[in-house]
């Protein structure tokens, strides 16, 4: 991928340093990087200070080489999400003969240690048959959010306080907030936005998508 030292993973000899033209959001939440995988490359040993949440738009085969000796293979289709810990001294090795896109949100914060509120109106509950939880840990809820074309999603409800919102696809999304004005999204694909507070919304989509919604905790 395109970092300081160039590749995926972020390679600098300790810390792992992007490219500022990677950083697409930064905040006191997260940080989100689009970076591109080059075929082939492999990272100088370094860590990540952070936790992340991946999210690979392309397929991608990975050899990630620690210093304790470890050796982890993954090999990731397109549109997976992972959660990758942060801390451990490794090097990271592109298997693959082309160039894979892989969205990276690092988590800068600890889990706020409050409840994890839902509600009746839960996006899993009120529309069972097209999100679904990804996965769930105690910094995390990550949603995995289909979309036909042009069909209205259920109201439902956000309690908590942060989410980041994904796109796999280009999409232009018309979303109806109650309380506000209806307004047009147009996200294009690995494109993120950073949403705070309790919501009740909808959204439609101009195209089928899928979104991937990362609830912090």
């Amino acid at each position: 991928m395109k970092l300081t030292a160039i590749v995926l993973l972020c390679g600098a000899v300790v810390s792992a340093q992007p490219a500022p033209d990677s950083i697409k959001l930064d905040n006191e939440f997260v940080r989100v990087l689009f970076l591109t995988d080059q075929p082939r490359t492999k990272t100088p040993l370094h860590r990540h200070e952070f936790n992340r949440v991946m999210i690979y738009l392309d397929p991608i085969e990975l050899v990630l080489r620690y210093q304790d000796g470890q050796v982890d293979r993954q090999s990731s289709r397109k549109g997976q999400v992972a959660w990758s810990p942060g801390g451990r001294m490794h090097t990271g090795e592109n298997l693959i003969d082309r160039t894979a896109r892989v969205v990276e949100v690092e988590l800068k914060k600890r889990p706020s240690g409050k409840p994890f509120r839902t509600s009746a109106r839960d996006p899993v509950k009120v529309n069972r048959k097209n999100v679904k939880v990804e996965f769930e840990n105690e910094y995390v809820r990550v949603l995995r959010c289909r979309y036909p074309a042009n069909v209205r999603e259920p109201l439902h409800e956000h309690l908590n306080e942060g989410r980041l919102t994904i796109a796999l696809g280009d999409v232009e999304l018309k979303v109806t907030t109650q309380g506000a004005e209806d307004r047009i999204v147009t996200l294009a694909a690995g494109q993120s936005s950073w949403s705070t507070g309790p919501v009740v919304h909808s959204a439609q989509a101009n195209r089928a998508v899928e979104l991937i919604v990362i609830e912090l905790k």
